[in-house]
């Protein structure tokens, strides 16, 4: 098992074909371009499962993903996955097998899990076949831009 280069990994998950499936992904790549240090980007639009061999390890990783719950399109979630907080209500909508909450039961089972998980969720509403985010969903990555961007930052000064 690899150690870890960077202590802190952000994961934007989703698929670029799925209109506002791809806010993960997006949300990964902008904070990709702001070269913090430290901090690994992982963008995974295909099997997620694979991320606990990359978040075991890690001080702490940021998980950043399109979210159907039923709530308001736009809706920002925001938990601390490791502290039970991640409603069994929110299910991850894209093409994965699973969704975040059986990949940290399992890494959970493995003990394979990092020193802290966050766990960022837009709602989203359009799933069909594109790649254009609706308004709502395109406002709320912005915030989450600007939340988590500040986040990296703080902690790189710590």
């Amino acid at each position: 098992m690899a150690i870890a280069s960077a202590s802190r990994l952000v994961i934007g998950i989703g698929n670029n074909f799925r209109n506002d499936d791809q806010v993960g992904l997006n949300l990964a790549r902008r904070i990709e371009q702001k070269h913090i240090p430290d901090v690994e980007i992982v963008a995974e639009s295909k099997e997620i499962l694979s991320l606990i061999e990359r978040w075991n390890e890690r001080k702490c990783v940021y998980v950043c993903d399109a979210v159907k719950s039923g709530s308001p399109v736009g809706t920002i979630f925001r938990f601390d996955i490791l502290s039970g907080n991640l409603k069994n209500s929110l299910s991850h909508f894209s093409s994965h097998s699973f969704g975040i909450s059986e990949v940290v039961a399992l890494a959970k089972q493995l003990n394979q899990l990092p020193q802290k998980l966050l766990f960022y969720g837009i709602e989203g509403a359009n799933y069909d076949y594109g790649n254009e985010l609706t308004p709502k969903v395109k406002n709320a990555e912005d915030v989450v831009f600007a939340e988590l961007y500040k986040l990296l930052l703080d902690e790189t000064e710590v």
